[in-house]
C-alpha cells in the first residue's frame, strides 16, 4: 500500500523544481523551444495559464528569441522601483 503524504509533510516548497509537478511547464517550454529552433523558428512565444506562473519559468525560459506570455497568478516584484506587477498594471 502506497502512503501519500501532504505537501507540508513532503516539505514541498523545499523540493527542487525538477521534483515538483509544476516542472512539466518548464520542461515543456524548454523542449518545445529546442524543437521549434531546430525547425528554423527565430521567435518562440511560450504561453501558459496561471498554473504555469512559476518563478523558474520566468528565470530560465525568456532569452533572445524566447518570450513568455503568462496569465499571472502571483503579484511579482518587477524592475520598476517599489512596484509589483499588479500595482503597476492597475496604475
Amino acid at each position: 500500500m502506497r502512503v501519500l503524504l501532504s505537501k507540508r509533510a513532503r516539505r514541498y516548497k523545499a523540493l527542487p523544481i525538477e521534483e515538483k509537478e509544476s516542472f512539466k511547464w518548464l520542461e515543456s517550454a524548454i523542449r518545445s523551444g529546442r524543437c521549434l529552433e531546430a525547425g528554423g523558428a527565430s521567435l518562440v512565444t511560450h504561453i501558459g495559464d496561471r498554473e504555469a506562473d512559476i518563478y523558474e519559468e520566468w528565470v530560465r525560459v525568456p532569452s533572445r528569441g524566447h518570450h513568455v506570455l503568462m496569465r499571472a497568478c502571483r503579484d511579482r516584484a518587477i524592475a520598476q522601483p517599489a512596484k509589483t506587477l499588479f500595482a503597476y498594471l492597475s496604475a
